[in-house]
């Protein structure tokens, strides 16, 4: 379904029970043009710096949106927005951190798929960007319930099996998926990860909700969000909750047979290395990337090492499926 400039419905069916309907169409993505803008002015700021694109990713945008598809599928009665960046590679699925939506990723996708050739697809989660707002708050089985979608989400946009790069919760989303679903997952990328909480995230909250209530990151956040209150207390309230304290989803880890590389910045704000040290001991054959002067974010901070990284990561793993037979769309 690459670049095709057709309006309509699509019903599939996802499981037993559930239905999907797609909506497909070709839209605009101008108000994507902002984007979260690294800053160097402060070890707290990488995250909460949001301002307007360079040129450059403006430029890719703009370009790219020609020959993009890009609507809303609904999964479970949630009517979530997508995008897809057309390659000749089998997809990347891209899933967004905590305070993310498809726009958050700036040109990222464009220079993803530039970059390796891969297909790349992203989807704002419930709640997040243009997508349904979700009614009520999250509890500690929240991230499990949207690995569950994952294959829901594939079977609306038509892919079979994918490489999931995912981007902090979105990370953490990416491993349980492919413990649930081997069959649908080629391979994993896990930026900034975690598998259970740290003191150094809670701090990075606290950080972040003076922020919030003290700055204009409300009003920067606020571009990419339908409802921007409802995700940054949502994120606020489950990880500061005494009962997601223990939350720990290690126990997926020996599941994953995939190729995985996982990056990490040396300065994350949130996170330390022992969450990279207990994926790469547990998961059979990962790779790690650490990067210096980097944060939380590395796609944007190191955008240049990512991308070379994952390219190589991923012309190993096409290598190692090559014995196979290739990867379904």
């Amino acid at each position: 379904m690459q670049g095709i400039n057709v309006s309509g419905r699509l019903r599939i069916s996802c499981g037993k029970d559930s239905a999907i309907i797609v909506w497909i169409s070709l839209y605009s993505i101008s108000r994507h043009d902002v984007g979260i803008e690294t800053r160097r002015s402060g070890p707290n700021q990488r995250i909460f710096g949001i301002d307007s694109f360079t040129l450059h990713e403006a430029r890719l945008h703009r370009e790219s949106n020609a020959m993009n598809e890009a609507g809303f599928i609904e999964v479970d009665e949630i009517r979530l927005e997508y995008q897809r960046w057309p390659g000749s590679q089998p997809p990347i699925m891209l899933l967004h951190e905590a305070l993310g939506s498809i726009s958050i990723w700036r040109s990222f996708p464009a220079e993803l798929m530039r970059a390796t050739g891969h297909e790349v697809i992203a989807w704002s989660r419930h709640g997040h960007g243009d997508s349904d707002a979700p009614v009520g708050g999250r509890d500690a089985g929240y991230l499990e319930r949207e690995a569950k979608l994952v294959p829901c989400v594939m079977d609306a946009l038509a892919v079979s099996q994918a490489y999931l790069f995912g981007h902090s919760d979105g990370a953490s989303i990416a491993i349980i998926a492919a413990a649930l679903f081997p069959e649908r997952v080629a391979g994993l990328v896990l930026e900034a990860p975690h598998v259970n909480v740290e003191l150094r995230a809670i701090a990075g909250i606290i950080e972040a909700t003076k922020a919030y209530a003290s700055t204009d990151f409300r009003q920067k956040l606020q571009r990419h969000h339908r409802d921007v209150d409802h995700v940054f207390w949502a994120w606020h309230d489950l990880w500061t909750a005494d009962a997601f304290q223990d939350w720990n989803i290690e126990q997926f880890l020996t599941a994953i047979n995939v190729p995985t590389l996982v990056i990490q910045g040396v300065e994350d704000e949130y996170f330390s290395l022992n969450q990279v040290d207990l994926i790469v001991t547990a998961v059979p054959n990962a790779q790690r990337l650490v990067l210096a002067d980097c944060g939380h974010s590395p796609h944007r901070d190191q955008q240049t090492s990512v991308l070379n990284a994952v390219g190589a990561f991923l012309s190993s793993a096409s290598a190692r499926h090559s014995g196979n037979a290739a990867l379904p769309r």
